[in-house]
């Protein structure tokens, strides 16, 4: 790891000290290492695209100002983040529906580079890996979030699945995975 990857990781782990994964009491740090290594493996990912990685959810879930990222990473490290940022939470439209926001943030992605629409589709695959691990090993996924986090995912794929093929594919493959994992779990 480089001194620069070191220095964002050592960052994220400080905006997101004491956050939690939903359903687990893993540290959130530990999702934004494991999209970071997603990242790292990718060909056409190099340092800048890793350390963003590791800093991608740090502007929308901290107070980190979007300068502390340009200062001490450079301005191609704030413009991914900037991208992998979501702008349309419900904090910030609290009168609009969880359907109104996911399109917008959904039309928004697809206008973003091809390496922010890459790593945004690692991030789904981290997030859509670890969704199939809790349905396999514990109860605590409930299948609403499930079935509705999958079928943004997959209309997430419409629109940034170009930048990818292969990346989109196998995600799809996850999604379908973790859709008869569900069907298994909550056959009740």
């Amino acid at each position: 790891m480089s001194q620069k990857v070191a220095r964002a990781s050592v960052l994220a782990m400080q905006c997101h000290e004491g956050q939690k994964r939903q359903f687990s009491d893993d540290p959130y740090f530990f999702h934004v290492i494991r999209v970071a290594a997603l990242v790292g493996a990718h060909p056409d990912m190099g340092e800048d695209e890793v350390c963003a990685a590791v800093l991608h959810d740090t502007l929308e879930d901290s107070d980190l100002p979007p300068k502390d990222i340009a200062e001490q990473f450079g301005d191609k490290v704030l413009a991914l983040v900037d991208q992998l940022t979501n702008r349309f939470t419900s904090s910030a439209y609290p009168n609009e529906s969880r359907e109104w926001r996911k399109n917008r943030e959904r039309a928004r992605l697809a206008s973003c580079s091809r390496t922010a629409r890459i790593m945004k589709m690692l991030d789904r695959m981290d997030n859509v890996s670890e969704t199939l691990f809790r349905l396999q090993n514990d109860t605590t996924v409930t299948q609403k979030f499930c079935e509705r986090y999958l079928d943004e995912t997959e209309s997430m794929l419409e629109a940034i699945g170009d930048a990818d093929r292969r990346i989109a594919g196998q995600l799809h493959e996850l999604v379908e995975q973790t859709r008869d994992a569900a069907r298994k779990a909550f056959r009740n």
